[in-house]
């Protein structure tokens, strides 16, 4: 077709396929162009159906497109049918819906700018985003209304998945206080490392702390490293072989205390390994203790930075005769029943010359003593915990977990800089295990430090909510 009407395509006539539109300015230049078209169909021996041709019309449709003396427009049963094409639920109708509305694209102004958030839907592993609750609101009631639509959008914001992941929490921290109070010394005792810190002469770079919970009693030396076989040595003679083994030895997650090594020291001799769970190094007592040996340190050494180590016998000292805040005694009273002598005390304490000694024996006194020194303890230690409970809940709220609940375990970024676009959660899909005992623990079976499951602190677990879709009848645009 195009051969035979060759010189007279887009000038006097138009071809798509075997479809000729013959269009001119006026009747008269009309009927010539038309006569001009029928003798080439002619001359090339083609015949027209007389029934399918249409001769001097004002507008007609063509194309799907409505051509009439003012111009070019989109076909009205076009149009019909995009108003009412049915919302996409897949990309598949997405793509129908952009392959309707992009043939008459030439019609609407900025049509690529308004259908680039269609086009981004039928991409792969495509990522979607929204504002928060009020402004995702916000944003719709300018454009739709449909009932219960705010319900309808809390709910999807707040079970939007990545959201979890991404932004932070920002209701009560989860986990009420559950304090220990010990009931003998020696019964719970806290081990840590500290360091490295600058090596002195002697080789020294550590300091490994033993911490009684009862007496508040430290036992503290300088090693050279931080290693299995020095934490298990120390344990067995600067505490098992002075005070005897404890009930229960907590430390933290170091390799050095969950080495076989250390735990096999501390079973043989008939104590309890706890580990501190984990990004909470709160749960070990000996943290607040490691604290104050280092500021100790620091202002006893100065500027002598390589000798700290010479230092360290006459700090713990220190800390051995002085009052602790929570029991109000010091740990040497509450162990020996009596305050260690300083130089000072040989010349302020009266002298004991010419004193009777009384009826009772010594050993009674003693353990009378004792005893009255460990119940006021146990009575302090009760009085502090509960205060610091008190405080400690009123900015934590209750919460539970069952086995096979949905949650989010919060991260820890290795660096600072890191932590800027790393997500604050981890994966929801995690089942849990919840440990046997107290201290608002839960264990997860995926994560794992050789045998022992990871026990993690309720505040750092979340809740989970599916993220499901919003399906939406009966919108209406406004």
């Amino acid at each position: 077709m195009n051969s035979v009407l060759a010189g007279l395509i887009y000038k006097t006539c138009a071809v798509y396929l075997d479809d000729i539109v013959v269009a001119s300015p006026t009747f008269e230049q009309h009927l010539v162009d038309l006569e001009e078209v029928l003798e080439r169909l002619q001359t090339a021996g083609l015949s027209l159906k007389l029934k399918k041709c249409q001769f001097c019309l004002k507008d007609f449709t063509f194309l799907g497109y409505r051509i009439t003396s003012s111009g070019i427009s989109p076909d009205p049963d076009k149009v019909k049918a995009v108003k009412e094409f049915n919302v996409p639920t897949s990309v598949k109708n997405v793509r129908q819906f952009l392959g309707l509305t992009g043939y008459y694209r030439r019609f609407i102004q900025d049509y690529a700018r308004h259908a680039e958030p269609l086009h981004a839907l039928t991409r792969k592993d495509a990522s979607f985003c929204h504002l928060g609750v009020s402004k995702t609101l916000a944003r719709l009631r300018f454009r739709f209304f449909w009932p219960k639509m705010a319900a309808d959008v809390k709910r999807y914001v707040t079970s939007c998945s990545v959201c979890q992941f991404t932004k932070p929490c920002q209701r009560k921290p989860a986990g009420l206080m559950v304090p220990v109070v010990p009931q003998k010394p020696w019964e719970y005792v806290g081990v840590d490392f500290v360091g490295p810190l600058p090596r002195t002469p002697a080789g020294n770079a550590y300091l490994i702390v033993f911490v009684d919970y009862m007496t508040k009693w430290i036992e503290a030396s300088a090693v050279r490293e931080a290693m299995a076989q020095v934490a298990a040595g120390k344990f067995v003679t600067d505490i098992f072989a002075r005070h005897g083994a404890p009930t229960y030895i907590i430390s933290d997650r170091g390799s050095p205390f969950v080495s076989e090594l250390f735990e096999h020291v501390v079973s043989t001799l008939g104590s309890v390994h706890r580990l501190t769970t984990a990004y909470h190094p709160q749960t070990d007592a000996t943290e607040r203790v490691n604290r104050t040996l280092k500021t100790a340190i620091r202002a006893y050494v100065g500027d002598r930075h390589t000798s700290w180590d010479k230092y360290l016998p006459h700090i713990c000292f220190a800390l051995r005769t002085a009052p602790h805040d929570s029991t109000g005694l010091s740990p040497s009273m509450m162990l020996y029943d009596r305050e260690l002598d300083t130089p000072l005390d040989l010349i302020t304490q009266p002298s004991s010359d010419g004193v009777d000694e009384p009826g009772v024996s010594y050993p009674e006194t003693l353990r009378a003593s004792l005893q009255e020194a460990h119940d006021h303890a146990r009575a302090a230690l009760d009085y502090s915990h509960d205060r610091q409970k008190h405080y400690y809940d009123l900015r934590r709220r209750h919460t539970t977990f069952d086995v096979g609940d949905l949650v989010r375990v919060k991260t820890h970024p290795r660096s600072d800089a890191q932590s800027n676009f790393t997500e604050t959660h981890l994966n929801d899909k995690e089942h849990l295990k919840l440990q046997q005992g107290t201290f608002g623990q839960v264990y997860f079976s995926s994560f794992t430090t050789r045998s022992r499951g990871v026990a993690l602190l309720i505040k750092k677990i979340c809740h989970s909510k599916y993220s499901t879709l919003l399906k939406i009848k009966g919108a209406i645009m406004l």
